[in-house]
């Protein structure tokens, strides 16, 4: 598999440069950084410690949550372990504990990196009432500090159109299409393509998917031709028609569009915004797909679109541990934690998505 997986992106791998209708930041997170010395950050009862660390605000009541991410930096002397976790809480309403699938995990020198991606939820998690997050370790204070990061997404209407359940977004491209799709431009509205829910179950598919919009455009698979060339160099490939792969794509363009991409103080969370919408719709994508119990799936990902992968590829995998899945990362945008205008560092939570994938290119 590894080895058609690697013809197929030697049909594809291009540069990408990037390239997002309102610059409303419906989806988004709250972060922070926190040596937890303040008063009431830390509750010792000596078996095991409750800390409540501080965040940069609070999630907005009725939004829904997608994902959350900590970095708990353990004492010098104590053996990091997901074992030492017990529970990451927001008050009464939601208590996440390891076990099972869908809480992953990584140790690396004093770190211990969790991640949920809300991806088991049969309902989604909504915020109903305002309190804090929490989180408990067995011992008597053993943490040293946590980076703790939330993202969510508004649930009124019209806060986030492409999310509309009767909105199709992944659409299935064919070879005799490629005349229409070499004439896109980004103002040239999405037209073509039949509904995904119309392929036989069990298929292999491919799925485009664009990133951050920060220009507003209309079709962002219109931009500088260059998602042209893909589709034509996947439509037109010998491994893919052979194998019976299924070209798709998947349309966000809307909710990326979450401001410009200028120098000013907004560049960093008009991109952080676009980063969070993505995982918003990770969930959408990764149902979709679900429905029709694809064999293999490769997500091929630009800048943001990246976290929608990384979402719908765990969705996938909790449904069926069978299922092959690559996920090709053109310019992936992942913060790297260079203190930039307040910038975080989410490297380990994008590179948990190893753990249920079956390979992750660039390696």
């Amino acid at each position: 598999m590894k080895i058609i997986m690697r013809l197929i992106v030697l049909c594809v791998m291009l540069y990408l440069p990037q390239r997002v209708f309102g610059a409303d930041h419906n989806a988004y997170h709250v972060f922070g950084q926190d040596n937890l010395w303040g008063w009431g950050d830390t509750h010792d009862i000596g078996s095991a410690t409750t800390y409540t660390p501080d965040l940069n605000g609070n999630v907005p009541l009725n939004s829904e949550l997608d994902e959350f991410y900590l970095r708990i930096t353990f004492n010098p002397g104590i053996t990091p372990s997901i074992s030492l976790l017990y529970d990451v809480s927001y008050g009464n309403e939601l208590h996440c504990a390891p076990g099972g699938y869908a809480m992953k995990s990584a140790v690396s020198g004093q770190n211990l990196y969790v991640w949920y991606g809300f991806q088991d939820g049969h309902t989604p998690a909504v915020i109903a009432s305002e309190s804090d997050w929490t989180f408990q370790v067995a011992g008597s204070d053993p943490v040293a500090s946590v980076d703790f990061f939330v993202s969510y997404h508004g649930r009124t209407s019209g806060a986030m159109p492409d999310l509309d359940p009767n909105y199709q977004n992944l659409r299935v491209l064919s070879a005799d299409q490629l005349p229409l799709i070499q004439a896109e431009t980004p103002q040239t509205p999405m037209s073509f393509g039949s509904d995904f829910s119309s392929v036989a179950t069990g298929k292999k598919v491919i799925v485009l998917l664009h990133g951050w919009n920060p220009d507003g455009n209309v079709n962002h698979y219109g931009d500088l031709a260059t998602w042209q060339t893909i589709e034509g160099n996947l439509l037109a490939c010998p491994v893919v028609l052979a194998q019976g792969w299924v070209v798709t794509r998947y349309d966000w363009a809307r909710d990326a569009s979450t401001g410009p991409n200028s120098l000013s103080s907004e560049l960093i969370a008009n991109a952080n915004a676009s980063r969070d919408a993505a995982s918003a719709h990770g969930l959408k994508l990764g149902k979709a797909l679900g429905a029709k119990s694809p064999s293999q799936v490769l997500f091929i990902a630009h800048s943001a679109g990246n976290w929608a992968a990384k979402r719908a590829a765990a969705y996938l995998k909790w449904k069926n541990p069978a299922i092959k899945i690559q996920i090709t990362s053109l310019d992936p945008f992942v913060n790297d934690g260079d203190g930039t205008l307040g910038d975080m560092d989410l490297t380990a939570s994008f590179q948990l998505m190893s753990q249920w994938t079956d390979r992750v290119a660039p390696e």
